[in-house]
């Protein structure tokens, strides 16, 4: 059925009251709506309203709820509308629009005949509204109202202090300012469910400053925060419009998180090394504290970290070690650190310390044992030269070519209560032989002033592509697997057992030698435990199947060119770590064109090769004989001067003792015995 002219009438002077019952009411805004009372929050012009659907042949509506001109303090407010229409309302038209806060939300209907609601959020808003509902009947007949209300959001609150997601060491300085047009009621600060106290000071009529210090140990915190929390700010004005305020902020009192990574806990250290650690902190990392202290030695150990501009987060340093004592062994390795806030922190591992270099000797003691265990009772073998009755022993006279071997074993520190001694081990690839026939020329020197003999000198090292005067001749010299078995016959003559240690062996037969033909040594010995690391070193290639060639290669002074006379013969090695040292100088008078001793002969000329003359050879009872060099064997060392580069061998140098923990058994359970050399 349509409408009659009197309802349109009376519905444009609805729509022209703008919601309102009166259409001669008094408007003080352009848009008409009276302010409801003088603590309203919001007088701005709202502007025109905007064009929407108005048809008196569409759905009648009547907005129920808010009110023309009501105060609303609630975020979330229902808004309720009745549309009825002759012609039956589409209920999925019904929809309901607050000007600037979106899109239009569609209202359901309700258990009231023809009244429909939704709820909208007015988070945003304060002030003046404006909303309106539209609808459309089964005819596409569209109608509109409109609705304009305030909303009360309550005071305005500023949190000045702290700011969000700041951390704090001890305390933290609250500032708040608080404004509304209309009278404040209430205004509360809590931590928790700690209500603070605050301090009030009135800046203007309508905006007012809280203060107050919050210490985070006070009595009033019990346990004192610690870690995330939440700020809660909450002000009522007079019209119970409340305002809550939340800021999140963190009471740091912890250090940095620190992450060692150039060493782990029982890492074995020597050298010089680097330390690095990857250090990070929420509040920030105060760079000037991050370092490692080594053995809690702050006056001479303590090593300051720099941070690492590339790599986020990662602070660096090189560490001497050598600046530690060698009698240290188990060091703690801290790593430390503060925040910006001061608060410190730290990472403690405990460390092995190897700066102890490798001993060398090419002259060793002859009373050398193997121990082994038979029936729980320890038996020794017979002494011998662990490196063999052919190799050349010290102020030897030798022929022209001559085995040279070294014993090598690394030695770690020296701490001889230590149930055992961390070791970093020989670098297998690093030992070298040095041989120099200028006996005025020193081969082995003391770099670093201690008097002790610890590198080669410089001057004779060959450097060039082409070999110079007065350089030495170097060879590397590679490791002899341990293999073979000791002697452990009965002694046939008293031998200095270490007292009380083991019993006679009771071997019917001797063992083979290693190389048969070639050398009398019957074992090739280790240093470790593990029995796997070689402690002797020969001339490459070093071949176990070949019985001319298992204990390497021998030395041919002639075709090296090394003069007849006193030579010099020095071992060089490191170890894993870096740790270097040399061995005592094997002084070698060379004789290149001598006959082997007992060479039957008629006369001195017959223990030489053919037109060459040896000085220390003889006949005597029809066989070459070697008789003693009548000059004195060369001091072969000397002291390097790092001011001058130069090396000055009437300074000679002394060789520091092994380290106690090479005396077997008593600080290394090695299944072997030794003397120290």
């Amino acid at each position: 059925m349509r409408r009659d002219r009197l309802s349109v009438v009376l519905l444009g002077l609805l729509l022209w009251g703008c919601g309102g019952n009166d259409p001669k009411k008094v408007t003080s805004w352009p848009d008409g709506f009276l302010p409801v009372d003088s603590n309203t929050t919001g007088s701005q012009d709202l502007g025109a309203a905007p064009d929407l659907p108005q048809n008196a042949e569409g759905p009648t509506i009547e907005i129920l709820s808010p009110t023309d001109g009501e105060r609303v303090v609630e975020q979330l407010v229902k808004v309720r509308a009745k549309v009825t229409d002759a012609d039956q309302v589409r209920d999925q038209t019904v929809t309901v629009t607050i000007e600037g806060a979106g899109r239009a939300t569609t209202m359901s209907l309700t258990s009231t005949p023809d009244v429909y609601e939704a709820t909208v959020d007015l988070a945003d808003l304060r002030g003046k509204i404006r909303c309106w509902v539209t609808a459309e009947d089964l005819q596409g007949n569209a109608n509109s109202l409109i609705r304009l209300f305030e909303r009360d959001a309550g005071p305005t609150v500023e949190v000045l202090s702290p700011a969000a997601d700041s951390r704090h060491r001890s305390s933290i300085s609250l500032e708040v300012t608080v404004s509304d047009v209309a009278k404040l009621t209430n205004f509360e600060a809590r931590i928790g469910a700690t209500k603070l106290a605050i301090k009030k000071s009135d800046l203007s009529a309508t905006k007012a400053f809280y203060s107050g210090q919050v210490k985070f140990d006070d009595a009033q915190f019990s346990p004192p925060l610690s870690g995330k929390q939440v700020l809660t700010i909450s002000a009522t004005n007079e019209n119970n419009a409340k305002t809550v305020v939340e800021r999140v902020f963190f009471v740091d009192d912890v250090g940095p998180t620190i992450k060692p990574v150039s060493q782990a806990a029982g890492d074995l250290i020597g050298g010089v090394i680097t330390l690095e650690a990857t250090i990070a902190d929420p509040a920030g990392v105060l760079a000037s504290s991050v370092k490692a202290v080594i053995g809690n030695n702050l006056d001479t150990r303590s090593v300051a970290l720099k941070l690492d501009t590339t790599t986020a987060g990662t602070y660096r340093a090189q560490f001497d070690t050598r600046t530690l004592s060698q009698f240290d062994l188990w060091p703690v390795m801290s790593f430390r650190a503060a925040d910006v806030l001061g608060n410190e922190s730290h990472f403690d591992i405990q460390v092995g310390l190897d700066n102890g270099p490798p001993i060398l000797s090419l002259d060793p003691p002859t009373e050398f044992y193997h121990l082994k265990i038979e029936n729980h009772e320890p038996k020794c073998s017979l002494p011998f030269d662990p490196l063999g009755t052919d190799a050349a022993d010290d102020q030897d006279v030798v022929p022209q070519v001559v085995a040279i071997r070294a014993r090598i074993e690394d030695q770690g520190n020296d701490v001889p209560t230590a149930p055992w001694i961390p070791l970093a081990l020989v670098d297998k690839t690093s030992p070298k032989l040095y041989v120099l026939d200028d006996e005025t020329k020193a081969l082995a020197v003391d770099t670093t002033g201690d008097g002790f003999c610890d590198s080669i000198n410089p001057e004779v090292v060959p450097k060039g592509t082409t070999p110079q005067p007065g350089e030495a001749v170097a060879v590397n010299i590679s490791p002899i697997s341990p293999t073979g078995t000791a002697d452990f016959r009965p002694n046939p003559n008293p031998f200095p057992f270490p007292t009380g240690v083991c019993k006679v062996g009771d071997a019917a037969d001797p063992p083979e030698p290693v190389c048969e033909g070639i050398s009398s040594l019957t074992v090739v010995t280790h240093y470790t435990v593990s029995l796997s690391e070689p402690a002797i070193y020969s001339i490459p290639p070093i071949l176990g199947g070949d019985k001319l060639r298992c204990l390497g290669l021998p030395f041919d002074f002639l075709a090296n060119q090394v003069s007849d006379g006193w030579t010099c013969v020095v071992a060089w090695a490191e170890d894993t770590l870096g740790n270097s040292n040399v061995s005592q100088p094997l002084r070698l008078f060379v004789q290149r064109h001598m006959m082997p001793r007992g060479t039957a002969c008629t006369k001195a000329e017959d223990c030489c090769r053919s037109g060459e003359t040896c000085s220390q050879m003889t006949c005597q009872g029809g066989a070459c004989a070697v008789t003693a060099p009548t000059s004195a064997a060369p001091n072969c060392t000397g002291t390097l001067d790092k001011t001058t580069g130069t090396v000055d061998a009437s300074k000679p140098c002394t060789f520091r003792p092994p380290g106690s923990n090479v005396t077997f058994p008593q600080s290394y359970p090695d299944p072997q015995l030794r003397r120290a050399n």
